[in-house]
């Protein structure tokens, strides 16, 4: 018979009770505590370490292998199992959190401010609001009157008003929607409405609350998505979807943050959450069936295409978001495959269906988007860089945390390993990724090919020393304490990822009929892409020669195209216009994709960039 046990998680003091046999992981999700789990929960990554004082299951030789030397109760949480009351430490190099979350991006052009949303106070009844609740809202005097008994509008304030059911109708506030009235509030709350903007993201999820009177942005808070402890990539969530239960805790994982997330800036702010009428969601295709509980499976497997094919319109609390009774989860459509709703995000932040001149924007990250536009017409694509651009999958990779090297610079006797907040360095994240395998490359370590060289191979005997014989090949170490090192597997994984990118970029241009030398404007969005230096693009060949000089950073493009839907009905019938005229370009199915991966593998020759 199964047990109920008593788990300690410290340093946090938290306390769960689970049944007896219950893995650590399942343990750390009861507490809200995730942890990074790249793998899945598979035990193949290691990075789920914790320290385990109690009663668990033996290790087998396979989590042996891939639990830290010397720390004996070490233990990693997917797999091992409680049998007895325990407690548990999570380090924080094992846990999920990210503190360089980009929250904030540029825009290029501001379209009519029509939120679709208004609040009219019927004791002061502003003749220009009355003009526009008939104008652009098809709402008169009449249909004001005929609806200001129904008990269902009214807030429970005012279905206690003596005054308002004795017919003194003056000291309420009308709210409504196009062609909709959805409640009378009682008193003047006509300067209270507000909406709330998400960018969802695959591990990271940023809400906005934005003042819906002037639209003007009052708040953001940003966090990692809890999805992460099934995965760190799409496709791992849509095999978790699969399972039983799956689908339904995915989306409850994620609504309980926004609802987190909103509540801490309502809270923040002094704004009443019952004031929220309006929520717009961004995110790629996966991310916005799981966010409404439609099934993504369609998208794991060829021809990968999506159940939600059109924009979304419905009501918020159907999917356990809070607010207004009546507040509406809006979503645009996605393009199709994996190119979703932040992409049309970045088309329309961007203006890029009103360019003449070639602009391409890349959304660099797990999975990376392109598109590219000109003279009104558009193509896009997706691309699978995969997550070691985000410092997954990776050796020594972390998220961008505290003591994440996000830089690095090799003199001529010394390494210089840049930290998040100055932290001692912990392990490398995406950029400092990124930047570790460029100043390797410049100092000749590292070949074209990707190949670590010898000691005897390297010029600099002292960076030679640094070279050491691991168990899957050759390593470099950037630091000894903490050991630091870069192993030819993890160059590997950068190499799969850039080479898609490349090849994404290249193939798609030759679709649309553009030679890259004619792009002049090359837009680089999302969290990863906007940490980067130009100088580590160039020495990866991350993006085509044809683009050095023309690269625009423009940080978080989803977040800034989720607030331009909350406040402009023009700006979301303008997306499903895009949708339809974007031409979706299938990469897998193409040959010339697969050749051009291959070519892009390398790194460039020395002396052709630096």
């Amino acid at each position: 018979m199964r047990q109920s046990l008593r788990v300690v998680i410290m340093p946090d003091s938290k306390e769960v009770w689970v049944v007896s046999g219950s893995t650590i992981k399942e343990a750390l999700f009861a507490a809200s505590i995730p942890v990074s789990m790249p793998c899945g929960g598979h035990g193949r990554c290691g990075k789920c370490v914790v320290r385990v004082s109690g009663k668990v299951s033996e290790p087998d030789d396979a989590e042996i292998a891939r639990l830290p030397r010397g720390i004996k109760d070490a233990r990693l949480a997917c797999v091992a199992r409680l049998e007895g009351d325990a407690e548990i430490t999570v380090p924080a190099a094992s846990r999920v959190s990210i503190e360089k979350i980009v929250s904030r991006g540029r825009t290029s052009r501001r379209y009519r401010f029509c939120p679709g949303i208004m609040k009219v106070f019927l004791g002061k009844k502003d003749p220009r609001k009355m003009k526009t609740l008939l104008d652009d809202f098809e709402i008169g005097i009449e249909d004001i009157a005929i609806n200001m008994m129904d008990a269902s509008l009214m807030d429970s304030d005012l279905r206690m008003d003596h005054e308002w059911r004795l017919g003194l109708h003056t000291n309420a506030t009308l709210v409504a929607a196009k062609g909709e009235i959805v409640g009378f509030e009682a008193g003047d709350t006509s300067s209270e409405c507000y909406g709330l903007a998400v960018d969802l993201g695959t591990n990271t999820v940023v809400c906005s609350l934005v003042d819906l009177n002037s639209g003007r942005e009052l708040g953001v808070t940003s966090t990692v998505n809890p999805q992460v402890m099934h995965g760190d990539d799409v496709i791992s969530r849509i095999r978790f979807s699969k399972t039983s239960g799956g689908l339904e805790m995915l989306r409850h994982e994620v609504v309980h943050l926004i609802n987190g997330l909103a509540g801490e800036l309502a809270g923040k702010l002094g704004v009443p959450r019952n004031r929220l009428y309006v929520c717009s969601a961004v995110g790629n295709t996966a991310m916005q069936h799981i966010l409404v509980g439609v099934s993504p499976a369609d998208l794991g497997r060829a021809p990968y295409r999506a159940r939600l094919t059109s924009s979304v319109e419905t009501m918020a609390s159907r999917s356990g978001i809070g607010g207004h009774p009546t507040c509406r989860l809006l979503m645009p459509p996605p393009i199709g495959g994996f190119v979703g709703g932040d992409l049309v995000a970045l088309i329309i932040s961007q203006a890029l269906q009103t360019v003449k001149t070639p602009v391409m924007a890349i959304d660099l990250g797990t999975n990376g988007e392109i598109v590219i536009a000109a003279q009104g017409k558009m193509a896009a694509c997706s691309t699978a860089a995969g997550p070691a651009f985000e410092g997954e999958r990776i050796s020594c990779g972390v998220r961008a945390i505290g003591g994440a090297v996000e830089d690095v610079k090799i003199t001529k006797d010394k390494i210089e390993l840049k930290t998040i907040n100055g932290s001692k360095p912990i392990g490398l994240c995406g950029s400092g990724l990124i930047a570790g395998i460029a100043a390797l490359l410049r100092k000749g370590v590292i070949e074209p090919n990707g190949r670590i060289k010898t000691r005897g191979e390297i010029k600099n005997k002292w960076l030679g020393k640094r070279v050491v014989h691991g168990k899957r090949g050759r390593e470099f170490t950037f630091s000894s304490r903490p050991l630091i090192r870069l192993r030819q597997g993890d160059i590997r994984e950068v190499q799969l990822g850039k080479a898609a990118i490349c090849a994404g970029v290249t193939v798609l241009s030759a679709i649309a009929g553009i030679k890259l030398k004619d792009i002049k404007t090359v837009l680089v969005a999302g969290g990863f892409g906007s940490s980067l230096r130009a100088s580590s693009i160039r020495r990866l060949g991350l993006l085509p020669p044809e683009f050095e000089g023309n690269i625009k950073v423009i940080g978080n493009s989803a977040i800034e195209g989720a607030k331009i839907f909350l406040t402009s009905c023009d700006a979301r019938e303008e997306a499903d216009r895009v949708v339809e005229e974007t031409e979706h370009v299938e990469l897998f199915s193409r040959p010339e994709f697969k050749e051009e991966f291959y070519t892009s593998m390398g790194f460039p020759e020395p002396g052709l960039r630096k």
